[in-house]
């Protein structure tokens, strides 16, 4: 008897140590060509092509996906997809995650907390901030500019001077890097290594079809709308009008735009205490046309009951082969049933580009 009870405590033991420790599986090797990946309620998901099924990236059966337990538990908003690896981030840390060995590893660790991040080929850069809240400080953040190369793990800074304020890579233009800058709220483009420095006094997204670069100008405010302009003969060129939401993907624009009534979707609390209607006006379907905004064709419809988040022009894990994944959002509610935000959905829409069919995923 005194054996069969130590057999047990033994048991009880192991099992507790494997559910509450990050730890290697057992699981099949990932082939990239099959998933579609981005970041839902604070982990990694993996999107099946064929199946249509989202499940975690983090293969732990007995992990629960929703503490600091989980690799993946608690990562940035963007991850990026290098040859057969994930690459994301968290807290200080640049961090990969091989696909065929299911195996994460730490890239390089930051002196100060990681933001921004932007893949740029093999190299990541990104923001690392520091914080001083003492009296005498006179700055409360720190900011440097760091680019890692992968191929050579090497890590350069950027900024010969400190940084008070965040930079945001914007995207690509004309082979040179569009920033962002946060305090001065000003767009500036530079070359790779942060010089040659030149103001743009416009408002911009870096776009990208069948190798040209465009832009977006805000066209309506409310309810939202943009204007997809490019350059020709020196000229700007409006390429799109009135759209909402737009992905360049090899030689095509798919873009969504506001639909004509809106969906009612309920009512939230103003600051001074009286109530507004919420209306969602991002329409659920999808056109495609040729990179110069020609030979418009309506790719799909997304069902009336899921709400588009975005096209994520910039997530590039978000597009695999023929398909792109389309980010969908839920609203929230209080125990009152008042709208007091909206999230990413856990789901995704899964679209092939050549014949327009939609598939929903669900959670495995």
């Amino acid at each position: 008897m005194k054996k069969i009870l130590i057999a047990i405590i033994v048991c009880v033991l192991l099992l507790a140590s494997t559910s509450c420790a990050p730890h290697e599986t057992d699981q099949a090797p990932i082939n990239q060509n099959d998933y579609l990946f981005a970041v839902s309620n604070n982990t990694v998901y993996k999107y099946n092509i064929k199946s249509g099924i989202a499940s975690p990236l983090c293969g732990d059966p007995l992990c629960k996906h929703s503490n600091d337990r989980c690799p993946f538990y608690g990562v940035g908003e963007e991850i990026f997809k290098l040859n057969n690896t994930i690459v994301y981030y968290k807290e200080n840390k640049i961090l990969k995650y091989d696909l065929s060995t299911n195996k994460s590893d730490v890239a390089y660790t930051a002196e100060g907390n990681i933001y921004y991040p932007y893949l740029i080929e093999d190299s990541i850069y990104f923001n690392t901030v520091t914080f001083d809240y003492s009296p005498d400080a006179n700055h409360p953040t720190s900011v440097d500019l760091l680019c890692f190369s992968f191929s050579n793990n090497n890590v350069k800074c950027l900024n010969v001077e400190k940084l008070y304020d965040m930079q945001r890579i914007q995207g690509i233009d004309d082979d040179r890097i569009v920033w962002y800058d946060n305090g001065l709220q000003l767009l500036y483009t530079t070359n790779y290594d942060y010089n040659e420095r030149n103001s743009l006094n416009e408002e911009y997204y870096g776009i990208i079809a069948g190798g040209k670069s465009y832009r977006l100008k805000v066209a309506s405010s409310s309810p939202i709308s943009f204007d997809l302009y490019g350059h020709q003969n020196g000229e700007d060129v409006t390429v799109l009008h009135g759209i909402v939401s737009i992905k360049g993907y090899h030689d095509s624009l798919i873009a969504t735009y506001n639909s004509k009534d809106g969906k009612y979707i309920g009512q939230a609390i103003k600051d001074d205490g009286s109530l507004m209607d919420v209306i969602e006006y991002q329409g659920n379907d999808l056109y495609a046309y040729d990179s110069d905004g020609n030979n418009e064709r309506k790719l799909c419809s997304i069902p009336d009951d899921y709400i588009i988040y975005s096209l994520a022009p910039t997530k590039i894990t978000l597009s695999n082969g023929d398909y792109i994944g389309v980010q969908l959002k839920e609203y929230e509610f209080d125990a009152k049933g008042y709208v007091i935000g909206y999230k990413a959905s856990t789901n995704i829409a899964i679209i092939n580009v050549n014949t327009g069919i939609c598939v929903i995923t669900k959670g495995k």
